[in-house]
């Protein structure tokens, strides 16, 4: 059971990850390439923490709440 809850956190996390923060742009594209690097890292911060205090929230719920807290950071 317990397994089987990390698996879904994880898979929840991924997913999280590449809705908000997407694909990296051109490493030639420095500017962008380090806009959406400190981004990613924000987002990353702001899922892992949410997910380790509340992991009960629903998919929809977390995305709404990690979203609002890399904005703000």
């Amino acid at each position: 059971m317990v397994k089987k809850k990390a698996e879904e956190l994880e898979e929840m996390y991924n997913r999280l990850l590449q809705e908000l923060v997407g694909n990296p742009p051109l490493v030639t594209n420095r500017y962008a390439y380090d806009l959406w690097y400190q981004y990613k890292a924000k987002v990353e911060s702001c899922a892992q923490e949410t997910i380790a205090y509340h992991p009960d929230y629903d998919y929809d719920l977390l995305k709404e709440v990690v979203k609002s807290c890399a904005q703000s950071s």
